[in-house]
């Protein structure tokens, strides 16, 4: 199993009231969707993950196609969690009319977007960039053992009750002696 472990179980474990579950062998809770991913420089970044059956990771931009196309590298700071190197999907959503787009080629690096039909359109667009985490393999729909959940009471038992206080009985003081008459 990799050293650390990106699932959505922390979610589910809310939501059935299931202890918190821990990263494997590093103390760090799994919260939300997120994975601390190791970067070449020693340090660690958080990335966000949706929840898929197979473990990706994705990133958005936005870039201009001009006479019909572009370019498009994919950012520096996502390259070193992700492998291109391997299929990876690019997402297209033009920004105003044109014959439609479609993403030519790609490199581990960079991809190429073109319009339909020969088109020569200079419009923005933005794209998501969908490829497998650099770092975990994670088998497709793995199996998880999730603890069961403690039990619960049927029904909180009172605290016993406790009595009332007695009223405190005052004797009444007895009466007052007779001023001396001072005449």
């Amino acid at each position: 199993m990799s050293r650390w472990v990106s699932l959505g179980l922390a979610l589910a474990a809310a939501l059935l009231a299931l202890p918190v579950l821990r990263a494997h062998g590093t103390g760090l809770p799994l919260e939300g969707l997120s994975a601390a991913v190791p970067y070449p420089d020693g340090s660690y970044r958080v990335l966000y993950s949706v929840e898929s059956p197979e473990s990706w990771f994705e990133d958005f931009g936005h870039a201009q196609l001009v006479n019909g196309q572009a370019t498009v590298p994919i950012a520096r700071d996502f390259l070193p969690a992700v492998d291109t190197g391997q299929d990876y999907y690019v997402f297209l959503t033009p920004h105003g009319d044109s014959n439609g787009l479609y993403v030519a080629s790609h490199t581990p690096t960079s991809f190429e977007v073109r319009e339909q039909k020969g088109g020569t359109s200079s419009l923005a667009f933005d794209y998501r960039v969908v490829a497998k985490r650099k770092d975990f393999a994670g088998a497709r729909l793995a199996p998880i053992n999730v603890p069961a959940a403690p039990a619960r009471p049927a029904t909180p038992v009172p605290p016993p009750a406790i009595p009332p206080l007695p009223t405190p009985q005052v004797e009444p003081a007895p009466p007052a002696a007779p001023a001396p008459d001072r005449r």
